[in-house]
């Protein structure tokens, strides 16, 4: 590994879930109160996409750890062309 590529390794990276979207009126955002419930675009049990620094990576499943705890488990990673350039700020 050359030395360029050691330092990319050690660079932090955000990961990102996304559970689902929806659009909405301004209105009905601000009708909204404690305990009210918003139907997403997903299915429970369908994959969630996840982001690194913002670019769609992969998808997983979430799971929970004993402690309470949430995470993921990686079912999917996208195609790497074109995502090395996006981290280092390349326009694909």
């Amino acid at each position: 590994m050359s030395l360029n590529s050691e330092l990319l390794m050690n660079i932090t990276v955000e990961i990102k879930v996304e559970l689902g979207s929806k659009k909405m009126k301004i209105q009905d955002v601000m009708n909204t109160s404690h305990g009210t419930v918003i139907e997403l675009n997903k299915n429970v049990g369908d994959p969630f996409i996840f982001y690194v620094n913002d670019l769609p990576f992969g998808t997983c499943e979430i799971i929970q750890f004993q402690n309470g705890k949430c995470g993921m488990r990686i079912l999917e990673i996208f195609s790497q062309s074109g995502i090395q350039g996006g981290f280092l700020g390349k326009e694909e």
